[in-house]
């Protein structure tokens, strides 16, 4: 996807949490290759901390949508970030069957193998409005 503008690009900082630390870190390099600012974070805590030092316009949250531990922490986040986009990966249900939290509390969902090129539309999408309360 080369029509994605750079100045676009740096003006979204890019939270990434995933426990997976490998997955996260491989991640954030992609996203750095293609010029975002992007950052790593393995929990929640951490997350809320990162988001409490640096302001990000996007999070992107790996989490497993039948765990009810991962949707508690996507429920704080969404909480403690009420204007920050939130992008679900791991979400491979159909919408109908996704759990009101999951609903309520992401802005977009993903597959758990999704394109980078999928992923840039998605945050790119979001740059340039703020987050409906």
């Amino acid at each position: 996807m080369n029509d994605i503008d750079p100045e676009l690009v740096r003006y979204s900082p890019v939270l990434v949490v995933d426990a997976d630390v490998a997955a996260a870190t491989d991640l954030v390099r992609r996203l750095q290759s293609r010029g975002f600012a992007a950052d790593v974070a393995i929990s929640a805590t951490a997350a809320k901390a990162a988001a409490h030092a640096k302001h990000y316009r996007s999070l992107i949250l790996a989490l497993d949508p039948e765990s009810a531990s991962d949707l508690a922490c996507l429920a704080s986040l969404r909480s403690k970030l009420p204007s920050t986009w939130i992008i679900v990966i791991g979400a491979d249900a159909h919408q109908d069957s996704l759990s009101p939290t999951l609903r309520h509390c992401a802005d977009a969902l993903l597959a758990r193998h999704f394109s980078l090129d999928e992923l840039i539309f998605r945050l790119a999408a979001f740059a340039h409005r703020p987050r409906p309360p």
